[in-house]
């Protein structure tokens, strides 16, 4: 995001010795997390190195994610580049599309959680949020985004990584 022209070059950002993350062009040319800078050369020469000593601008990065995020419910961040945002009181006749029939709209997703979950409902509304949310994030801060939707915190975190860089998975409990 700082400088557009790298997006299209294998990156990789070090700290001392190590490469701690890299971006998926890296990735495929073999570069891996906690690499060697040495070795992560010979397996990608073309790869372009940064500094990721001053972590300023990627607090400031984590922070206007959040800001975006923060705005479709509770959000809870893990990390400096995750975020978990809980959707269960999101009103389902406010999302775009009107998909939801006349006895959803008006009423928070939690408020069916007393008699029997609609897991239907609830991940069809999650995923509509995330869609929405990773649209935002994506037009207002320039970040490409991955998101899980399911019935807890740890399911999503596991799915989330399914279909990166740029997409969405829901999993039924």
């Amino acid at each position: 995001v700082r400088n557009p022209k790298l997006r299209e070059l294998p990156l990789a950002v070090t700290q001392k010795y190590l490469v701690v993350t890299c971006n998926y062009l890296a990735r495929a040319a073999g570069v891996t997390k906690l690499m060697g800078i040495k070795d992560a050369k010979a397996k990608c020469p073309a790869l372009v190195l940064v500094s990721g000593e001053d972590l300023t601008p990627y607090r400031q990065a984590s922070k206007a994610i959040h800001g975006v995020l923060s705005r479709y419910g509770p959000a809870e961040r893990l990390g400096m580049d995750e975020t978990y945002v809980d959707v269960t009181q999101v009103d389902a006749g406010e999302l775009a599309g009107g998909w939801a029939s006349d006895w959803e709209l008006g009423q928070p997703c939690a408020a069916r959680y007393g008699r029997g979950v609609d897991w239907d409902l609830l991940l069809r509304v999650g995923s509509m949020v995330a869609a929405e949310a990773r649209a935002a994030l994506r037009s207002e801060a320039g970040y490409r985004s991955s998101a899980g939707i399911a019935p807890n915190k740890l399911l999503a975190k596991l799915v989330s990584g399914l279909h990166k860089p740029d997409d969405q998975t829901v999993i039924a409990p």
